[in-house]
């Protein structure tokens, strides 16, 4: 698929998921995830396991917003510059609600193979996160 047609279908995904569709059609049964959060040191192998992790992110953070800044292609990769912004009203990863607000820049950098997502970095200042949210 061409550059174009790869930031067509990740524009698509960050619409859907601003909806509260996960569209987990775009992402390869075998996707790696690899993230800079300190609740999850390792790369989430799989999509199923990615699934569950946003699942119960999207549970404690209803109304999850990413805006789009930017969105750049090149070859087999597009690069998503966002404003996060979610609100947390359920518990996540074995932290408890605090009903606070954040609002952050985000970058992810997503590989596409046939179109589907293969491979996907996510890069959050979670320092931030936690401070807006009170958990710092």
């Amino acid at each position: 698929m061409s550059a174009e047609e790869n930031k067509a279908i990740i524009r698509h995904l960050i619409d859907e998921l601003n909806k509260g569709n996960l569209l987990w059609e775009v992402w390869a049964e075998d996707v790696v995830i690899h993230q800079d959060d300190p609740t999850v040191p390792e790369p989430v192998l799989g999509k199923q396991e990615f699934q569950q992790m946003m699942e119960e992110f999207v549970s404690a953070f209803p109304g999850f917003h990413e805006g789009i800044e930017a969105l750049i292609a090149e070859d087999d990769k597009v690069v998503g510059l966002y404003t996060e912004t979610a609100t947390m009203k359920g518990n996540f990863m074995g932290l408890k609600a605090t009903g606070k607000q954040y609002t952050i820049p985000a970058v992810e950098i997503y590989r596409l193979a046939d179109g589907k997502i293969v491979e996907a970095w996510l890069v959050r200042n979670f320092a931030s996160v936690f401070q807006q949210l009170g958990l710092a």
